[in-house]
Formats: C-alpha cells, structure tokens, sequence
C-alpha cells in the first residue's frame, strides 16, 4: 500500500495481518518491504520514503536488518482508528453547512496528531532488533 502525504512524503506499508503476536518482524518479511520502498524510489525520487510494517509488534530478529523501518503496531493503529473516529464524529455532530465543515475540519486538524506532519511520530515507532 502507498500512502503519500503532502509533505513529498510517502508511506510504503505491507501488512502481516496474520502475524501471531509473539512473532517478529523476519528477513523474509523485511525484504518485502525493502522490495516495495525500492519501486517507491524508482516510482517517486522526489519523495522521501518511510517504509512501514503493520505488525502486532515493533520486535524484528536480527538477520531482518530493520533498525531503519518502522512498525505500525495494532495498538499504534487503534490509536490512529480512534483519533480518526473522534474527528469524524465531532464533524458530522457540529451539523454545520458545507462551506463551513472544511474550516471546522481544519480548526479540529491543528491539534490532532492525524494531521500528515504529526503521523509518523504519533503512530510509527521503529523496529527493535531480538537475538
């Protein structure tokens, strides 16, 4: 999946859905991502690349060689799922006319950490490398 922000920043994120909780992040896996963040590159040179990992946790092993990637944990994407929840129903309860939803959605946006400058250090947190 690609995520492009509009900073020039662009989130190239796999998702192992099916990870048990206890395992980490493998060579194997890794080298997926690594394959998708060099298309990224090809694809994007004007952007920066933050490669990501939806992972139940941040515990990669050591042959994965993921010190640089980051993980998207299920309780850091909980978060990011209950901020956007928050948001969306303080707009649809403000019942305000169109014209005046953006300006709310963008008062409501200043101090929220989904705002796309404040995602990654709200919600990525790096790998941390097991024996």
């Amino acid at each position: 999946m690609l995520w492009l922000l509009p900073e020039r920043v662009g989130f190239v994120i796999e998702a192992k859905s099916r990870k048990k909780e206890k395992n980490a992040l493998t060579k194997e896996q890794h080298g997926q991502l690594l394959v998708a963040a060099e298309w990224f590159a090809n694809e994007y040179s004007a952007y920066e690349c933050v490669r990501v990992s939806v992972h139940p946790k941040n515990k990669a092993t050591r042959s994965a060689v993921a010190g640089a990637s980051h993980a998207l944990t299920y309780e850091k994407l909980m978060s990011l799922v209950s901020d956007a929840r928050l948001l969306l129903s303080s707009l649809i309860e403000s019942q305000l006319e169109t014209k005046m939803l953006e300006a709310e959605c963008n008062r409501l946006l200043e101090s929220s950490n989904l705002r796309s400058d404040r995602l990654a250090n709200n919600y990525l947190v790096l790998f941390d490398v097991r024996s």
